[in-house]
């Protein structure tokens, strides 16, 4: 396994360099191999990346497969659902009808029957997968102590979360085990305080579930950067 690459940015150019990087690697990979499965994240600091890929070439000309690593059990039109907000964002207005994405519905009675449904639906390696880690260090909806941060057989399941909405379905460390290529958003400094415990050698991934993407390429901001540093220990 690769050791961590961390990338840093001027906070007011966070999102476009991050979405540049973000861009070309989804570039090599559709040039390598005529398609690129990507699965997105949620949270405000996607959100600022996903506002500059809409503005770039990103899903122009491309053939890209978009999952997502986590989707909370509400309605697909809302303002809680990740869907939504990649939909209204990233998606709304493209006109490249080799784009194909992949919802979860969250709002089904049976969330088993969905996670079983929609890990049918992943391919067998994510060519480019998003992350953002939470205050608490919690990445896609995998959060501290929960025990879905040691399965290794199913790629998708329901979990409870301690945050609102508390009904999610998420991925599993089986799919970011085997990511090509991951990349982790930590903007500011309340981000970087998480970070600090990540890059803790005394944590482990059940008290810090971001370590899992450990090995990934993490696009920080210089104050998330700067407030990791104060703290790491």
């Amino acid at each position: 396994m690769r050791s961590a690459e961390i990338l840093v940015f001027e906070d007011n150019s966070w999102a476009d360099m991050s979405a540049k990087i973000i861009c070309e690697t989804v570039d090599n990979v559709c040039a390598l191999q005529g398609l690129c499965n990507i699965m997105l994240t949620g949270g405000r600091s996607a959100k600022s990346i996903y506002q500059q890929l809409s503005n770039s070439s990103f899903l122009e000309q491309k053939k890209i497969n978009i999952y997502f690593s986590d989707e909370r059990c509400v309605s697909l039109d809302d303002n809680e659902s990740n869907y939504n907000m990649v939909n209204s964002v990233l998606i709304a207005g493209c006109k490249n009808k080799n784009i194909s994405l992949y919802p979860i519905y969250g709002d089904v009675y049976d969330k088993q029957n969905e996670s079983t449904r929609y890990e049918s639906l992943l391919p067998d390696i994510i060519d480019v997968l998003l992350l953002s880690i939470g205050e608490d260090s919690h990445i896609a909806s995998l959060f501290p102590q929960d025990k879905t941060l040691i399965e290794n057989q199913k790629k998708v399941v329901p979990v409870t979360v301690p945050k609102k909405p508390f009904s999610r379905i998420s991925i599993t460390p089986v799919v970011i085990n085997s990511a090509i290529r991951i990349f982790c958003f930590g903007q500011g400094v309340i981000k970087g305080k998480a970070l600090a415990s990540v890059f803790n050698d005394n944590r482990d991934i059940l008290s810090v579930p971001a370590k899992l993407a450990l090995h990934g390429t993490w696009l920080l901001d210089h104050s998330a950067y700067r407030t990791m540093k104060q703290f790491y220990k």
